[in-house]
């Protein structure tokens, strides 16, 4: 499974830290260049994922929430955060 959020409302040199969590599964995430279909970054973990970027002009962000293995479902939460 995979759920994609389109992020909005976030501007050039703006760091962005996504955090995804799950008791069900171990979660990952990608962050992809919606333009070109780029894996900016990626990352996963037992129940935690998460990941910082820096906002570049003119590239709208997908994040891309999914599960380590192949097949793993369950509920989970997914956070984006500016400082």
């Amino acid at each position: 499974r995979k759920d994609d959020y389109l992020l909005s409302g976030i501007s050039e040199g703006q760091v962005v830290t996504v955090r995804m969590t799950s008791s069900a599964f171990a979660p990952y995430i990608f962050i992809i260049d919606l333009g070109t279909g780029a894996i900016l970054g990626e990352t996963g973990g037992a129940t935690e994922a998460q990941l910082s970027f820096t906002v570049q002009s003119g590239i709208s962000y997908l994040v891309r929430a999914s599960s380590f293995n192949d097949g793993e479902l369950g509920g989970y939460q997914i956070r984006t955060t500016s400082p």
